[in-house]
């Protein structure tokens, strides 16, 4: 989820999700770290911060697959 989504941001959007039982991944991508704490608080997978590489993808494959309980992402 973009932390800058157009109209709403991501991380309020990810933070109202939470409470009402949303439970599944959530991968955070941002251009600063600014929002790193929050997405802890709201056990986010991972939190990317622009620009990403490949290894940077998987490794955030790799942990929100490993917290849904199936096989390793592979690139």
């Amino acid at each position: 989820m973009d932390i800058s989504l157009q109209g709403r941001d991501g991380m309020e959007s990810a933070k109202s999700l939470r409470p009402e039982g949303f439970e599944d991944v959530i991968i955070f991508m941002s251009p600063t770290s600014e929002y790193a704490m929050d997405a802890w608080e709201i056990r986010a997978a991972h939190y990317l911060i622009n620009p990403v590489g490949q290894k940077e993808i998987d490794t955030a494959m790799n942990r929100a697959i490993e917290k849904l309980g199936h096989i390793k992402f592979m690139h």
